[in-house]
């Protein structure tokens, strides 16, 4: 009797762990599914790019100028009420050289002598490359519809990096200007505008679907 009675409970027993081991396995799934959707949410959650002022940017760069010495400028008009972000078409090629950390200066007013609005966080352009760069401020840097601005190019360390140029007719509504005086027949091929946070849908969806698993698993 002793012996059935044993070999009932481990039998039970053995059940028991078999059904744990199934509900732990069953519920990695949902798990990993949850974690894999708030990945999603929080890398789509960084918004998307909206181009206010630009040049002809869907034509490649007809030449090159130096950002050194300097000051090089582009003035714009922008039609929006912040600047979040801009873009150049920039370029290192220097022989032997280490890259250059490359960043853009926001003035009012004039170019050499204005107000000074703020600065974007440096990128590094590595040498020999060539390319549209990104470059960001850290907080949206609000500005007047319809009044002039000037962006202004600055290498903080390393090599000579160089910009890409177009013809004037590219954008009427600014010029380039070289140690402050304008620079004739030219623009920057340049891009400026705001960062529009994306919705966040899609997280408050994921949210609620991890609060009805832990529910569920509560429940169980």
């Amino acid at each position: 009797i002793r012996k059935r009675r044993f070999t009932k409970n481990n039998h039970a027993n053995s059940q028991t762990t078999e059904t744990k081991m199934r509900k732990r396995k069953t519920m990695k799934k949902p798990i990993i599914q949850i974690v894999l959707i708030l990945a999603t949410c929080c890398a789509r959650g960084q918004g998307t790019l909206q181009v206010d002022q630009h040049a002809d940017t869907a034509t490649p760069p007809g030449g090159e100028i130096n950002i050194q010495p300097g000051p090089i400028s582009q003035s714009f008009i922008p039609s929006l009420s912040s600047v979040g972000f801009m873009r150049l078409y920039l370029s290192d090629q220097t022989a032997g050289g280490s890259g250059s950390m490359v960043s853009i200066n926001f003035w009012a007013g004039s170019p050499t002598n204005g107000t000074f609005l703020g600065s974007t966080t440096p990128v590094f352009i590595s040498n020999f490359f060539f390319g549209v760069t990104n470059f960001f401020f850290s907080a949206p840097v609000s500005v007047t519809p319809g009044t002039t601005y000037y962006l202004q190019p600055l290498v903080q360390s390393g090599d000579s990096a160089r910009i890409g140029i177009l013809p004037s007719s590219s954008y009427p509504s600014g010029s380039l200007f070289n140690q402050g005086t304008e620079f004739p027949g030219s623009v920057l091929w340049f891009q400026e505008g705001v960062v529009v946070p994306e919705p966040p849908v899609n997280l408050l969806v994921s949210l609620g679907l991890a609060a009805l698993y832990f529910r569920q698993r509560k429940t169980n």
